[in-house]
C-alpha cells in the first residue's frame, strides 16, 4: 500500500481475508523482525493464510520472507503515520486476527483496530524490557509510552511476553492479564545453517579461538564492555573477537578498538546473513547486553552447542540459561567479570558445550512449533 491508498499486494487478491496478519515497522535485522518471520512460517506450515503488514518493506530480512506470505506494503514514513493505512487495509482485508510486536507499534495496533471496527483478533506482543528500555530511550516521547499503554492495552484481546521476567515488568505498568509465550527461535533452518561453512573467514582462518557476538550496535548491546573485556583476555589468550551487526555506535566501537590496539584482534564485519555457521564453530558466544527481552541470539547459540557468556541483564539471560545451568553468568558493565568468565570458557570449552539436558531445555522452550501451537491456542485456532 502506498500513501495514496492502493494497496500493494501479492499472491493473493485483494478480497482474501488471511487468518493473522503480522504487523511490523520494517524488516531490519533485529530480535523481534527475526521472531515474526518465524511465526510467519509456522502459521504457513499450519495451513494459514498468512499477510505481513509492514510500514515499510526495508532491511536485511528481505529476502527472508516466505514464499507463501504475502507482503503488504504500506510504504509510510513512520509508524504513526501508518494509522489511516493500516485502518483501511483492516476495513477491507479484515484478517481474523493480527499480531503486532513492540510498544509503539502495539498503540497504533490497538487505535487501528478500533477505528476500523472490525471483529479482527488483536495480540500485542512486547519484546523488551520495558521500564529499562524507556529509561534509556534517548526520545522524550517514549515517556508518554506507559501512560499510553495503561489507556489502550485493554482493548486488546491479548498482550503476551516473552519472559517471566518482562511479565513483571509490564505488571508494574499495566493491570491487564498478560501471557508469557518464548519466542519460536529454533527451526530446522538454523541447523541447516549451522553446517555449512562460514562465509566470513575472520583474520585469514589462523585457527585462533574465536568469541563471537551479534546484535544491533547499540548502547543496549554494550559492546564497549565486550571490547574492553576482549582486551584484558587478549593479554593472556591469542584469541579473536567478531561482533556481529550494524548500527549507530560503529564509529564509537572503532575508535575503541583502535585506541586499545586491538586492529589486528577485532573484526565487525556488519550484517551477515548467515551467522549460525560461524556461531556453531565459535569457542565462545558472548552476550554483553545492558538490558534485553529474551535475546533471539543466546537462544540460538544454546541450541547450537556453543559454549556462553552472559551478563545478567534485565531480562531473558538467566531465565534462558536456567538460572546460570548453561552458561556463565556476569554483571553488566564489568568487563574485569566479563574477561574472567570468557577466559574460564577458553581454558576448557568442552566443559560448557552441549549436553543431552540442555538439548532438551531448547527444544522443550524455544522451538518454532511450541509457539506456534501457543499463538494458534490466543487466537482461537484450538478451537
Amino acid at each position: 500500500m502506498n500513501l495514496t491508498g492502493e494497496f500493494k499486494l501479492s499472491d493473493r487478491t485483494k478480497t482474501d481475508s488471511p487468518d493473522v496478519a503480522l504487523f511490523l515497522p520494517s524488516l531490519r535485522g533485529g530480535g523481534a523482525e527475526r521472531v515474526m518471520l518465524r511465526l510467519a512460517e509456522g502459521f504457513a506450515e499450519y495451513g494459514l493464510a498468512v499477510d505481513l503488514v509492514l510500514v515499510q518493506y526495508i532491511g536485511e530480512y528481505t529476502d527472508q520472507v516466505p514464499s507463501v506470505v504475502r507482503v503488504v506494503n504500506l510504504k509510510s514514513p513512520r509508524v504513526m503515520n501508518s494509522l489511516p493505512l493500516l485502518v483501511k487495509y483492516l476495513c477491507q482485508v479484515r484478517p481474523r486476527a493480527m499480531i503486532s510486536a513492540m510498544s509503539h507499534v502495539n498503540i497504533v495496533a490497538i487505535l487501528a483496530l478500533k477505528m476500523a471496527r472490525v471483529n479482527t483478533t488483536l495480540v500485542v506482543t512486547e519484546h523488551n524490557h520495558l521500564t529499562t528500555s524507556i529509561k534509556h530511550n534517548i526520545y522524550q516521547r517514549a515517556r508518554f509510552i506507559p501512560s499510553l499503554m495503561r489507556i489502550l492495552y485493554p482493548w486488546a484481546e491479548h498482550i503476551v511476553a516473552i519472559s517471566e521476567e518482562m511479565k513483571r515488568d509490564l505488571q508494574t505498568i499495566i493491570s491487564t492479564p498478560i501471557e508469557v509465550i518464548y519466542n519460536p527461535v529454533i527451526t530446522q533452518d538454523v541447523f541447516r545453517e549451522a553446517r555449512k561453512v562460514p562465509t566470513l573467514s575472520y583474520f585469514g582462518g589462523e585457527g585462533f579461538p574465536l568469541i563471537l557476538a551479534a546484535g544491533r550496535l547499540t548502547y543496549q548491546k554494550d559492546f564497549e564492555t565486550l571490547i574492553r573485556s576482549f582486551s584484558i583476555v587478549r593479554r593472556k589468550f591469542r584469541a579473536r573477537l567478531v561482533i556481529i551487526g550494524e548500527g549507530d555506535d560503529r564509529n564509537k566501537l572503532e575508535s575503541l578498538v583502535a585506541d586499545l590496539g586491538l586492529k589486528n584482534d577485532v573484526l565487525l564485519p556488519g550484517f551477515i546473513k548467515n551467522p549460525y555457521a560461524l556461531m556453531a564453530k565459535a569457542t565462545a558466544f558472548v552476550l554483553s547486553s545492558r538490558w534485553e527481552g529474551l535475546p533471539t541470539v543466546l537462544i540460538e547459540a544454546l541450541a547450537l552447542g556453543t559454549p556462553i557468556v552472559s551478563t545478567d541483564c534485565p531480562s531473558g539471560p538467566r531465565e534462558v540459561l536456567r538460572n546460570g545451568d548453561f552458561g556463565l553468568l556476569v554483571p553488566v558493565g564489568d568487563p574485569q567479570a566479563m574477561a574472567t568468565a570468557i577466559l574460564t570458557v577458553l581454558d576448557a570449552p568442552e566443559r560448557y558445550g552441549m549436553t543431552p539436558e540442555r538439548e532438551e531445555w531448547v527444544m522443550q522452550n524455544f522451538a518454532l512449533d511450541q509457539a506456534v501451537q501457543k499463538y494458534l491456542q490466543v487466537m482461537g485456532y484450538d478451537e
